[in-house]
């Protein structure tokens, strides 16, 4: 069973290779870094036992690509209803473009209708 830690605070710039090379010498198994992005930097990362998540827990405060990274212990549960927030945050804020609200310019508007 894998043991979740929640990071906050990861830089727009860091990559799942980032965030392994911050845990350095502990595993993490293949798939473990979920990076969610957002305003607070949001990463869930999986550990492949508790004392590797020990270990990690002593990374707190400490700097990645420029940021202080906070960890905080989580869970799958926890991980997979951010993970879906996200999403539908997403999904909800206009990131997508509805065709029916477009208007074209009045060229186009003219070119349509002839």
């Amino acid at each position: 069973m894998s043991v979740i830690i929640r990071l906050k605070g990861l830089p727009l710039t860091a990559s799942a290779s980032d965030v392994r090379r911050f845990f350095d010498g502990l595993k993490i198994p293949d798939g473990g870094v979920h990076i969610v992005g957002g305003e607070n930097g949001e990463t869930f990362v999986a550990f492949g036992s508790d004392e590797d998540a020990r270990q990690a827990m002593q990374n707190n405060s400490n700097v990645l690509n420029g940021s202080s990274i906070q960890l905080f212990l989580s869970s799958k549960v926890e991980m997979q209803n951010v993970i879906e927030r996200m999403r539908s945050e997403r999904h909800g804020s206009g990131m997508g473009i509805d065709i029916g609200s477009v208007v074209a310019p009045p060229q186009l508007q003219q070119q349509q209708q002839q």
